[in-house]
Formats: structure tokens, sequence, C-alpha cells
């Protein structure tokens, strides 16, 4: 009799500290790093400079933190041999920085996505970057300062009596930017793989942007905008929006 033997797990989980890819693993594994994360729970992580491979898969998740409830992105990045799923908190820099490069991402192409993090001398102050790649062509973001292509602005809100950013609607942007525009293309792409394989080109439909563009640049009606009250804005804190 034939034996089958059992198929092990071709997903790998990734996710972000300071800025940087990584993955759970176990004691001693070589490379590890240890520490004590915010549940007070010790965990060992490889770190990876990125990802690469086929953006196959966009999906938002919940997770708990301290007893609080956060959301993430959870992108699946599949390079023909194993798939990686990279979760990134739904209210951070390197989220905004990826999706806002996403519209201009060729979805029958592998994709490669790089972390990190830097420091602004003239601020003095922290920030984290992320970087997309499709073959020597880096990627810039199509939600700007100075070209925000429908993107709503930074609300100023008083707490406590301090100002400080609201960026509600921004999140609310990108969550439709997802959902409406970049979603259907992947499964545009995995449709017309499924029904003539090897039928995708530079020229396919699923890779013309233009309605695409008009759909993120009409994504800011309906979404309430106006300032919360006349005060001028403070100091950008560097790491909103982008």
């Amino acid at each position: 009799m034939g034996e089958i033997p059992l198929r092990s797990s071709n997903t790998f989980y990734y996710h972000l500290f300071n800025g940087q890819i990584c993955r759970t693993t176990k004691a001693g594994t070589e490379g590890a790093q240890q520490r004590i994360n915010k549940n007070g729970e010790e965990v060992f992580e490889v770190f990876v400079g990125g990802l690469e491979g086929m953006l196959v898969g966009i999906e938002k998740r919940s997770f708990e933190i301290a007893g609080q409830t956060e959301y993430s992105w959870n992108f699946t990045i599949d390079d023909g041999e194993r798939r990686c799923v990279l979760g990134v908190p739904e209210n951070s820099q390197i989220a905004r920085q990826l999706i806002s490069r996403l519209p201009d991402v060729d979805m029958n192409k592998s994709v490669a996505i790089t972390t990190g993090t830097g420091h602004d001398i003239e601020k003095d102050k922290d920030f984290q970057w992320c970087n997309v790649h499709q073959g020597k062509d880096k990627l810039q973001s199509n939600f700007t300062k100075d070209n925000p292509n429908g993107m709503p602005p930074l609300k100023v809100v008083t707490f406590k009596g301090k100002e400080q950013y609201d960026n509600t609607d921004q999140l609310a942007f990108f969550d439709k930017l997802v959902h409406e525009v970049i979603i259907p293309r992947i499964k545009a792409v995995s449709e017309t793989l499924a029904s003539n394989p090897g039928d995708l080109s530079d020229d396919s439909p699923v890779n013309i942007r233009s309605k695409d563009v008009e759909t993120v640049i009409d994504y800011a009606e309906g979404i309430n905008t106006s300032p919360v009250n006349d005060a001028p804005p403070p100091e950008d804190p560097g790491d909103l929006p982008f």
C-alpha cells in the first residue's frame, strides 16, 4: 500500500515590529531575536528585509492588544512555492504608504515590498517607510500633501484642551480604495488565470488604470471633510498621513 504523507502548511505569517517585517518562530531558531510583547508574552522573531511575489489577496482583520481591539490589513503574497501573509496595522504609516502605491501595481507581475525605519535629523523624529518595487521600477504614492488626488485632509480636533490630528476620514478613504478598486483587480487576475491560463499581458483589461484613477478621485464624495474649528492646525506630527 502506498503511503500519502501529510501536507505541511506552506503559508507563513509576518507582522511588523518597529517598522521591520518579521515572523514569530520557536526558541532556538537560528537568527531569532527574543523580546516581551505588549501582552507580556515572551516571543521569538526572525526579521527579513522584505517579501516578494504575486499579490493575491488583501483582507482586513481585527486583533487584540492589551485588551484593545485594533485592525490590520493582511496582504497575501505568493511566490509560487509558498504564501506569505503580512499583517500591517491599519492606522500606521506603512499601511498608508503601501496602499497608496497599489493603484499602480501590475497584478499580473511579482511585487517586492520592503520596510524599515529612519530618522529625520531636521525634525529630530524617527519615521517608518515602505517601498514597493516591480522589477526596476519604484512605485510612488498616488496620494500626497501636494497632490491628494481625492484623499480627504486631516481634521484638527481638541481633546482634553490639546489639539491633535484626526485621520478617521483618511482611514475610510483607504478602506474604500482597497475594497472597491484593489481587491476587484486582484480577483480579475485570478478569474482570468482560472479561465484562460497564460492569457494575461501588459495590455490586459485588468491592468488598464483609467477607471481606477477616476474612481479614486471620486472617493472623497460623501465624506465629511469640513474643519472642526477655525483654529490653525498645529505642526504636522510627521507620522500622518504619510
